[in-house]
C-alpha cells in the first residue's frame, strides 16, 4: 500500500528503528520487572498498550508521512517485542517445576505454527484483494489489517484474564529453591547446627574455661578438616553451586 519510493528507501529504516526500539524497552522493562517482580501487571499493561500501538500502527501504513510512520514503528516496537520477554518470564513462573527449557520450547513452537497460519492467511488476503487509490484512501482499515487486528484481539483476551500463580517465586520465598547466601549448609564446613557455628570462638579468654573452649573449636576445625577434601563441596562456605542456582532467560 506505500508507494515504490517509500517502500525501497524507508523499509529497512523501519525494521531497525522497530529492533533498536524493542531493545531498548526490554531492557528497562526486565530490570523493573526483576525488582518489582508484578508479572501479571506488566502482561496485561503492555498487552493494552501494544493493542493501541497496533491500531496506530495500522492507521499509518497507507500514509506517505515517514516521520508519522517511523513513530508508529517505533512505538509498536517498544511494546510488543517487551511483550514477547515479559510473556516468556510469566510462562517460567507460573509453570514452576516444569524445566524452563520445556516451557520456552513449548511456547515458541505453538508461536511459530500459528505464525506460519497467519502469515500464510495475510498472504492469500493481500493476493485476492486489488484496491485503487481512491478506495484505500476511503477505507480506515482494509481486510488484511482488520484480520491482523481481530487475531489480537482474540489473544489479548485470556490474558486480561489470566490470573496465574507465582510457583517459582512462592518456591524461592519457601527457600525450596536456594539463591546464593549464607545458610546452613550440611556440605559447607560450619554446619548450623554445631555448637561452632551457634558461639563461634571467645575473645575474651583470660581462663582456664575459656582456653578449653577455644581448643576444643580448634581440633572441631581440625576433624573436620581432615574428613573432607578441600576441593569437595566444603569449598562453597554457605553458597549452594553455580549449577543449581536458577537462571532466568
Amino acid at each position: 500500500t506505500l508507494d515504490i519510493q517509500t517502500q525501497s528507501e524507508d523499509a529497512g529504516l523501519f525494521g531497525t528503528l522497530m529492533a533498536t526500539s524493542g531493545i531498548i524497552f526490554t531492557a528497562i522493562i526486565c530490570t523493573v520487572l526483576h525488582i518489582n517482580q508484578t508479572y501479571r501487571e506488566f502482561l496485561k499493561g503492555l498487552s493494552i498498550i501494544t493493542g493501541i500501538s497496533l491500531v496506530f500502527w495500522s492507521t499509518q501504513l497507507r500514509s506517505n508521512d515517514t516521520d508519522w510512520m517511523r513513530a508508529s514503528f517505533i512505538l509498536l516496537g517498544g511494546t510488543l517485542i517487551p511483550l514477547l520477554a515479559v510473556s516468556f518470564e510469566s510462562a517460567l513462573e507460573c509453570t514452576y517445576p516444569i524445566p524452563a527449557q520445556s516451557t520456552a520450547m513449548v511456547m515458541i513452537f505453538c508461536g511459530k505454527s500459528l505464525a506460519f497460519a497467519i502469515v500464510y492467511s495475510l498472504h492469500v488476503m493481500l493476493e485476492n484483494t486489488s484496491l485503487s487509490d481512491e478506495e484505500l484512501e476511503d477505507k480506515v482499515f482494509t481486510n488484511s489489517e482488520i484480520f491482523f487486528l481481530a487475531i489480537f484481539g482474540i489473544s489479548i483476551i485470556p490474558t486480561l484474564l489470566f490470573e496465574g500463580e507465582y510457583f517459582r517465586l512462592a518456591a524461592i520465598n519457601r527457600g525450596k529453591i536456594v539463591t546464593p547466601s549464607f545458610q546452613d549448609d550440611p556440605n559447607s564446613l560450619y554446619d548450623g547446627d554445631d555448637e561452632l557455628s551457634k558461639g563461634g570462638i571467645d575473645d575474651e579468654g583470660g581462663d582456664d574455661k575459656d582456653d578449653d573452649k577455644e581448643n576444643e573449636n580448634i581440633n572441631y576445625i581440625n576433624r573436620q578438616s581432615s574428613t573432607k577434601s578441600p576441593s569437595a563441596d566444603n569449598l562453597y562456605f554457605g553458597f549452594q553451586p553455580l549449577q543449581d542456582i536458577p537462571v532466568v532467560i
